[in-house]
């Protein structure tokens, strides 16, 4: 049977192991909160209850891959967030799972126009904190995968909730970068069953729409309140899946 671990089972995490598990995958995740040890087992997935800091000795199990799953959340938690992942990492180095990281298209902040893996460099001292933390995952652990996701959306999830009825937004002529949580956990089981080692890999849908044109559609097929956009940001970046698209032949979602 083939085992994961997943650090992390926010929403990302609960739907990738939710998915594997009905195609007979035995899945652990982790959580910080007590009270989601019954949800999570509710599920399927073996709950656990770990919380990362420096010093502290993790007791993860043995599985055949672990999926780093939690974001680097926002205000001070954001700044500790490489520091957390170098904690996990020096729990992990002694063993031989192959270990796979959802990082982020942020790490692309401030480029213009396309944008391909190559173009950020994992380094622990640089100053973006998704950059440092893919930099410290990577120096005590080389084979690592990183995923860089663009922008999460799914059943219940949707940034549009948030721009409902917003004026004067910038950029409304940017192209979008997103991804839907089911192309993530498609990728995680493709990742896994070929047990893929040292890469990295965008994830984002090939469909880039205008800000403005996406969620002015999308607030209307949900019934919300239009966002208006000022005109601007066509020049912004545009990531590219091309690499994982060649690589497995993938096909993501339309947008």
């Amino acid at each position: 049977m083939n085992s994961l671990t997943i650090i992390g089972c926010g929403w990302l995490g609960s739907l990738v192991a939710v998915n594997l598990i009905k195609k007979s995958y035995r899945v652990f995740g982790t959580t910080t909160t007590k009270n989601r040890l019954p949800e999570l087992q509710e599920r399927g997935i073996i709950p656990m209850l770990i919380e990362i800091n420096q010093g502290t000795e993790l007791s993860l199990p043995d599985t055949e891959a672990v999926l780093i799953a939690f974001p680097p959340g926002r205000g001070r938690k954001r700044g500790k967030y490489p520091a957390k992942i170098k904690a996990l990492a020096n729990g992990l180095k002694g063993k031989s799972s192959q270990i796979i990281m959802c990082s982020s298209t942020s790490v692309y902040q401030g480029m213009y126009g396309s944008v391909q893996e190559s173009d950020a460099k994992s380094n622990k001292d640089n100053e973006n904190i998704v950059l440092a933390a893919e930099g410290e995952l990577l120096t005590q652990i080389e084979d690592a995968v990183i995923l860089r996701l663009g922008g999460l959306i799914g059943k219940e999830r949707h940034p549009v909730k948030y721009l409902a009825g917003r004026k004067r937004i910038k950029n409304g002529d940017a192209p979008v970068n997103l991804v839907y949580g089911e192309d993530v956990s498609a990728a995680v089981e493709i990742l896994v069953d070929n047990d893929i080692r040292k890469q990295v890999y965008n994830l984002v849908s090939t469909n880039h729409p205008s800000r403005k044109n996406y969620y002015t559609r999308v607030a209307e097929q949900m019934k919300l309140d239009a966002p208006e956009f000022e005109i601007g940001g066509s020049k912004c970046k545009l990531v590219t899946s091309t690499k994982f698209i060649h690589h497995f032949r993938y096909e993501f979602k339309n947008l």
